[in-house]
């Protein structure tokens, strides 16, 4: 794994974030297949945990494809080591995803502090699904703490985030077929879509 802090070429930091967006997206399928594994074999912790890991891909390639577009936005604004560190830091990806989730399918909106601290909830949930750890005065293990019914509504969660995602990207025009007057035009029609910009960049403050 490189580095944060390595130096890359300004002018290959496009193709990169246009490459880890679609491989993001196909990895986040690839994981609720394996997702849907376990919940048939019934290991509902690690299904849970898959489950998530899904939804921080959703958010990594959210990242990766708003990078894409602030670029052609404004070219050479893409801060590298910022981006970088945003797909590293599970709470940020699943904030990315949140919002994206947000906007279009909650009314009204929920505000960043409520959106920081479910990502902050679920990230700690998510330790209990591998670990074992004291619950009060208690030791117990992620089979013991997770039951079925958790297992399924983690699934549905993840499958729905996916299909969102990939429904997305199949109505909207590829990122490399995009120009600047396209979003442009994009933005005047659908206010929303930069009003999510506005709060992920919020959000990563």
């Amino acid at each position: 794994m490189s580095s944060s802090s390595e130096q890359v070429d300004i002018e290959n930091v496009p193709a990169l974030m246009l490459a880890l967006s679609r491989k993001a997206l196909e990895n986040a399928q690839e994981i609720v297949k394996d997702a849907e594994l376990l919940f048939a074999n019934g290991r509902w912790a690690r299904t849970i945990f898959l489950s998530q890991i899904a939804g921080e891909e959703i958010g990594k390639h959210l990242i990766a494809r708003g990078a894409y577009v602030q670029n052609l936005w404004e070219p050479r604004s893409i801060d590298w080591n910022k981006i970088v560190k945003e797909i590293r830091r599970h709470q940020d990806k699943l904030i990315t995803m949140t919002i994206f989730e947000d906007m279009l399918l909650t009314e009204p909106p929920m505000d960043i502090a409520a959106i920081k601290s479910q990502a902050k909830e679920l990230d700690q949930a998510k330790q209990t699904t591998l670990y074992a750890e004291f619950i009060g005065a208690e030791a117990r293990s992620p089979t013991e703490l997770w039951t079925d019914a958790s297992a399924a509504n983690a699934l549905k969660w993840a499958q729905g985030r996916v299909q969102l995602a990939v429904s997305i990207v199949a109505q909207t025009r590829p990122l490399d077929e995009m120009s600047r007057e396209h979003l442009i035009a994009v933005a005047e029609k659908f206010p929303e879509w930069k009003k999510a910009m506005e709060r992920v960049k919020k959000a990563s403050e």
